[in-house]
């Protein structure tokens, strides 16, 4: 790391180069950086602070040189008095860049009592910095050994050399690709967090203050573990660093003696001794954590995860030496990686600031290759713009802009110069990057100048003329993490932000270590709209509307008012004090410019006229097709074929109640009263005539609709009897006219024959369901309804659509989406009548289940054009929101919400309706296009509604938290609750902590949610429920934390080897009854049924149809349940899925059923053995890999002996191989052990069999799986106790240990183990054989943890000491498990 020290005094002169003042000699910029006097008016110049005059310097070094017979060939600088007052109170570099140019590239320079050769070429840089130790840091040591001791930054000789020797194995590839996610995103993250108040106010703020406190983050946590927090908190260490660094800048020009008691040498004095105190208790508080656990490096690439510092790498490595030494290694890095950084990320944001077309290129990049997520390590090869704009602004700002180094022998420079001894060189480096000698268009920002699909520039593949950070063998160490950091925190603020320079700000410059502005950078930040691609696809579909109405004439009787409500009459009078009322109102309003008004609107449509209006709000709406159902009775309708005046395309929706009231209202057709027969055949003629007509006047009918909901329900016979349709068609003829259908029986029989029409004809058939007028029994609108009707066998190919989202039935209507494959959706009228909230929350759900290519949109538009207007304009706003999230929560990439888009807002209904219509039609320049963005809305919840913070602790014991929704909204979401250390050492039979555990009631962690798990609870609607992270503070993990402990070991199976495993759980239970015998309550088997019996499902059919649907609400699949072997068993199997996602579904399933059962007055318990006498209840786990999203567990093809792949084998061998240590998590009771055993297919000798139910692995060959491949393997040892993160994660790193020693497994048992017992290992037959095996098993104990390990076998030693003297104790844990 290179510190560099440039002359400065304390003086207050103003840069002085001014935008007025004539500019050096160099090509013309296309922009230039301006460097104001701070004050604009003229001022006379104040004199130097110094008795020492410019020409006294000039002279004495002239006198100097040429009493020593010169013949350097060197030509001396004539320093002036503004030059000097440019050295004293600023930025040294803008003098020397005037001398190069007047002197050429090296010149002699007086400067205090110090006389340097000032360097501006790059031959004679490269060979300076490449001959060490011909040239060494001289001066720059001299005057910082105060702050950096014998630091490796500025040590020279064999301890330079064996302290960069220790120091480099450090910054290895894996520690940069642990510290990028654990440490740059998450610093960056909370950068962008805390500037969110001034993007939401509009405030102006110092962005280098704001990455300076960044960097210092960064490397305290990079460096130490340590997080300054200096983004929250003034740390007094960021100004003593400051201090200090200023110290020895001005330390290298100051001819005064270093005199202690100078109040600027106190100051000084003060910070190094507090930047040393703090380092020193740092490394002391580390060493004593090493030592502890007797750490040692045992690789290469050795990560400690829980703390994965440099110093603790150091402290690792065990080399012998002294805290001193160490302490100044480290102040080296943290001061250097510090102010570098942090002065590299102030100039680039201000290159880009001032070039809209490079901001605009960085940001398309950094959407492009993230997607909306943090950068990763492999992503930062691909931000390549974003690194082309760092490598230029290093370029113009280099940091540092100057290096020193000192002659040790005489030395003929290249040009044919001489330097003698002691001579101090000054390589400007930023007289190099700028020179027009050099560089082309020197001084212009051109990231382009840099090749991006080349190699990154540095010193060697630029021959010096690039030097980003020093060269030679005293290169900067860290240049490679310095750069990654920027690159990041460059990434995730653009990803996040727009920024703009504050105008008329004077941005002058002065020297720290590295270029620094006087005043600051101000700029002004604002929030950018994330999914900026997503949106723009949104808004580029031309729509098409599946369900809506006739638009009716400006004169009609219809009040326009209804345009914005459903209400009529007196309920009118409220409708404006609606949410969905006031929101539309201002969208129509500004779509006109009219003031948001009624009145206003109302007569700005009758100036307007309906065909101007129509034509704008169908422009704007963007609709390509438009399907009309007229049958809505409005006064003055224009018929369907006006609205092809404005859409390519219109078809028609035959609504069947006004069908048949039409064919009723007339005679009969033999001049008799009507029959059913008779209607029957009129309503059959009608489509007879309709499918043969080739009139070109009539519109297409593509489909068929009913409005039963209104009439008389949902509920549908279709075994209605001619004799109830008789009896209601009768009673509709004996009622006054007009006719208007009621009777239920006759709706029945209407419906049921247009299904027999609509599969004749192939017409889907649309069904209003939810939300409607008042005349409508929203009880008897719920589509659960139509079950009947849906599992007709008749009508099973007729295609159904539930229009309205079926509002508030919306997870019903997905659960119907989901089981049948006729049923589809159609979300109009929900959008834009709801709220925001209801708008989002209502497709949400209507997602939950359903297919994406299952949801159709449309506007339900109706009577004024302004209703498909915004129907449209809300459409694809909450589109966008909905998808948004889905990609946020990781339901769907990009790409994949890109195309759901498509999808729900245009090609599932062309495909559903058959319709002909090009919607590729380009984009039209007046479009949707809100002025404010919507927002994703906040959820407002009764205060008598709660949220569940669930976690699992370490006996795997699900337990919670609840706290108010409020609160959870206001506070709990973001910054967690507070929770004990003791909570992950409890055992099952008592709360509190067991002693080996190390966990006491001392020390407090968060639990923080996780909001992609958040769920409201299916049998309490009133409560949601959400999994918990365990965190010492916001962005730290906890070394205890389960879900973290999986979160990192999956990470190592996809950083390592690609892959990804899945895991599918198949839950074992006993549902149970209280009974009082003998006067005493106790808990029996509540049926007794056999495997698989039917008898026995009938008795849990109630059950499991709370229970199945539940899950299926979380979105957790259900492969199968039945009755198991024990007396009141049965097991649910579990869809497998990405384990995390698996071991969270478990969590849940199991809240379902213990839940569920408790409603039915049932006890469900998992406990491993709950009766000795009877079966017992697993957890069997099932495992695949996965890569690229293919399963690649099997072989390739049937040529592999076992029928799996070489990575599935390696893989599962690992699992095989650390079975007995893998026990004490999978089987975490002792009463576990009374379930493993033979003869119970539980698995309990060392084996694994292809089909084998008796190996303790077994190879799994699913119904579909090529012959002779299997797909996934299934350990029958985990049972319902355990904690599902930690037993999925404990798996995981066997096998990574089988793939990373390609482990080979032995052959397959084909029958029964016990019978070959003898040639076989037992598995552990007690917890106590399984702790101890866990203990010894040091490649598990470094995959999860020291901790945690510890943790474990301390809670179940606590397990083993308690049951065994009290081994009765166990029937308590059914309450528990």
């Amino acid at each position: 790391m290179e510190s560099s020290l440039f002359l400065q005094s304390p003086s207050s002169f103003s840069s002085l180069f001014t935008a007025k003042s004539k500019p050096f000699p160099s090509p013309k910029p296309r922009f230039v950086v301006s460097i104001k006097a701070s004050i604009e008016k003229p001022k006379p110049k104040p004199k130097p602070k110094s008795w020492v005059s410019p020409d006294w310097l000039t002279s004495l070094t002239r006198t100097i040189t040429s009493g020593q017979n010169d013949d350097s060939g060197i030509p001396i600088a004539s320093a002036k008095l503004d030059d000097v007052s440019e050295l004293l109170g600023g930025a040294l570099f803008l003098p020397l860049y005037k001398w190069m140019n007047e002197y050429g590239p090296i010149y002699r320079l007086a400067a205090g009592p110090r006389n340097f050769v000032v360097v501006s070429d790059p031959a004679i840089a490269k060979h300076v910095l490449r001959n060490y130790p011909k040239y060494a840091k001289g001066l720059v040591a001299e005057v910082s050994e105060f702050l950096f001791g014998s630091g490796f930054a500025i040590a020279e000789g064999p301890l330079w050399t064996a302290r960069r020797r220790a120091v480099v194995p450090s910054l290895h590839k894996r520690y940069l690709s642990v510290i990028v996610e654990r440490v740059f995103c998450r610093s960056a993250e909370r950068l962008v967090e805390k500037l969110q108040p001034y993007a939401v106010e509009g405030k102006a703020v110092n962005m280098e203050e704001k990455f300076s406190q960044l960097t210092l983050d960064v490397i305290g946590l990079s460096l130490f573990n340590y997080n300054f927090d200096s983004l929250t908190t003034d740390s007094p260490v960021i100004e003593a660093v400051y201090t200090a660094l200023k110290e020895a800048e001005l330390r290298s020009t100051d001819i005064l003696p270093y005199w202690k008691a100078i109040p600027r040498q106190v100051k000084a004095e003060k910070a190094v001794t507090l930047i040393r105190e703090t380092v020193e208790d740092l490394i002391a508080k580390c060493k004593e954590i090493v030592e502890r656990e007797g750490e040692r490096i045992n690789d290469e690439e050795y990560v400690n995860e829980s703390d994965p510092s440099i110093l603790r790498f150091l402290l690792a490595s065990r080399e012998e030496v002294s805290s001193v030494q160490l302490r100044d290694d480290l102040l080296s890095m943290l001061v250097a990686g510090h102010e570098t950084t942090g002065s590299v990320l102030t100039w680039t944001l201000y290159l880009l600031s001032k070039s809209p077309s490079a901001l605009a290129k960085a940001q398309e990049e950094v959407d492009r290759v993230l997607a909306g997520r943090n950068p990763a390590y492999e992503d930062i090869k691909e931000l390549k713009y974003i690194t082309r704009c760092i490598n230029e602004s290093m370029r113009l700002y280099p940091h540092p802009p100057v290096l020193i180094r000192r002659a040790q022998v005489p030395d003929v420079l290249p040009g044919n110069y001489k330097v003698n001894t002691g001579q101090d060189i000054m390589i400007s480096v930023y007289n190099v990057h700028r020179s027009s000698a050099v560089w082309e268009k020197a001084e212009e920002f051109l990231p382009e100048r840099f090749e991006l699909e080349g190699p990154i520039p540095n010193e060697t593949n630029t021959d010096f003329k690039f030097i980003p950070f020093s060269g030679g063998p005293r290169k900067c160490v860290g240049d490679q993490f310095a750069l990654m950091e920027a690159i990041v925190a460059l990434a995730v603020f653009l990803q996040r932000l727009n920024v703009e320079l504050v105008p008329d700000q004077t941005i002058s410059m002065t020297t720290g270590a590295t270029i620094h502005t006087t005043n600051g950078l101000y700029m002004k930040v604002s929030q950018r709209m994330e999914f900026k691609e997503l949106k723009e696809a949104i808004d580029q579909i031309e729509l098409v509307d599946a369900h809506a109405h006739n638009i009716v004439s400006l004169d009609s009787s219809f009040p326009f008012i209804r345009t914005f409500s459903e209400a009529t009459g007196d309920a009118l009078s409220f409708a404006s004090h609606s949410l969905s009322f006031k929101r539309n109102l201002r969208e129509v309003a500004e779509l006109y410019g009219s003031e948001v008004s009624l009145e206003a609107i109302e007569k700005h449509r009758q100036t307007l006229g309906l065909h101007s209006l129509t034509t704008k709000c169908f422009d704007e709406a963007r609709i390509s097709a438009l399907l009309i159902d007229d049958g809505l009775k409005l006064d003055k309708k224009h018929d369907t074929e006006w609205h092809r005046n404005f859409v390519p395309y219109v078809g028609r929706v035959l609504r069947i109640e006004t069908l048949a009231e039409q064919i009723l209202e007339e005679e009969s057709p033999h001049d008799s009263s009507w029959t059913l027969d008779s209607f029957t055949k009129a309503f059959c003629v009608f489509f007879c005539i309709f499918t043969l007509t080739v009139d070109t006047l009539v519109p297409d009918i593509v489909a068929l609709k009913t409005i039963a909901a209104y009439r008389s329900g949902l509920d549908i016979d279709t075994h209605v009897s001619k004799e109830v349709a008789e009896s209601g068609l009768l009673e509709v003829l004996q009622a006054e006219k007009p006719v208007r259908i009621g009777n239920k029986g006759l709706i029945d029989y209407i419906l049921t024959l247009s299904l027999e029409v609509a599969e004749r004809y192939d017409l889907p058939l649309q069904i209003h369901t939810g939300f409607g007028d008042k005349d409508l029994d929203l009880r008897l609108s719920n589509p659960l309804h139509l079950r009947t009707l849906l599992e007709d066998k008749r009508f099973e190919k007729c295609r159904i659509v539930l229009l309205h989202a079926s509002y508030p039935f919306s997870k019903e209507a997905s659960y119907l989406s989901s089981v049948y494959p006729q049923v589809f959706l159609d979300f109009g009228l929900a959008v834009p009548k709801l709220s925001v909230h209801g708008m989002v929350s209502s497709v949400k759900e209507l997602l939950h289940l359903a297919p994406t290519k299952k949801v159709m949109f449309s506007t339900d538009g109706y009577a004024t054009p302004e209703t498909y207007y915004l129907g449209a304009k809300k459409a694809r706003e909450v589109i966008f929101l909905v998808l948004r999230d889905a990609c946020v929560s990781g339901d769907l990439s990009l790409m994949e919400a890109i195309d759901a888009a498509k999808d729900i807002l245009s090609r599932n209904a062309i495909a559903f309706y058959n319709i002909d219509v090009d919607t590729s039609s380009s984009i039209p320049q007046s479009r949707i296009s809100p002025k404010s963005q919507m927002e994703e809305p906040h959820v407002q919840e009764d205060s008598s509604s709660f949220v569940r913070v669930i976690w699992v602790d370490t006996s795997g014991q699900q337990r919670c938290r609840v706290v108010q929704a409020q609160r959870f909204n206001r506070s709990v979401k973001k910054n967690g609750i507070g929770l004990t250390h003791a909570s992950m050492g409890m055992t099952s039979f008592y709360d509190g902590p067991a002693e080996e555990s190390k966990l006491t009631g001392i020390g407090e962690i968060r639990l923080v949610p996780d909001l992609s798990t958040k769920r409201i609870i299916p049998w309490t609607k009133q409560e949601s429920m959400v999994l918990a992270d365990m965190l010492l503070k916001p962005g730290e993990a906890w070394d205890y934390c389960p879900r973290e402990t999986l979160r990192r070991v999956t990470n190592v199976l996809k950083d390592e080897f690609d892959l990804v495993m899945n895991a599918g759980f198949e839950n074992e239970f006993y549902l149970l009854k209280n009974v009082v015998r003998e006067g005493k309550e106790e808990y029996v088997p509540f049926e007794v049924g056999p495997y698989c019996s039917t008898s026995s499902y009938d008795a849990s059919s109630p059950i499991f149809h709370e229970i199945i649907p539940a899950l299926e609400f979380l979105n957790i699949a259900v492969e199968q349940f039945h009755a198991e072997s024990g007396k009141g068993q049965f097991e649910v199997s579990l869809g497998h899925t990405i384990a995390f996602h698996a071991a969270d579904n478990l969590v849940y399933t199991r809240e379902v059923i213990r839940s569920v059962a408790r409603k039915h007055g049932l006890l469900a318990t998992f406990v491993p053995k709950y009766d000795l006498c009877d079966i017992g209840s697993g957890s069997h786990v099932h495992i695949s890999l996965w890569k690229n999203g293919e399963n690649v567990f099997p072989a390739s093809d049937k040529s592999s002996a076992h029928g799996m792949s070489s990575i599935g084998e390696e893989f599962m061998a690992g699992v095989l191989f650390h079975l007995p240590s893998i026990f004490a998590v999978l089987a975490p009771l002792p009463n576990s052990y009374d379930r493993i055993q033979p003869n119970t297919f539980s698995g309990a000798f060392q084996c694994w069999g292809k089909e084998n139910r008796e190996a303790a692995i077994r190879t799994a060959s699913p119904p579909g799986a090529p012959d002779g491949l299997v797909t996934n393997f299934e350990i029958k040892a985990c049972d319902g106790s355990t904690n599902p993160h930690l037993s999925l994660a404990i798996i995981m790193a066997a096998g990574i240990d089988g793939l990373r020693r390609h482990l080979q497994l032995p052959d397959p048992i084909d029958s029964n183990p016990a019978d070959v017992a003898a040639t076989l290992n037992r598995l552990p037959e007690t917890l106590s054989e399984a702790v101890e095996a866990l203990e010894k098993d040091k490649v598990l104990h470094e995959l999860l943890g020291q901790n945690l390990i510890a943790a474990i076998t301390g809670v179940r030693k606590a397990e083993v000491q308690y049951y065994s003297k009290n081994p009765d104790a166990c029937k308590q844990l059914i309450h528990r498990y």
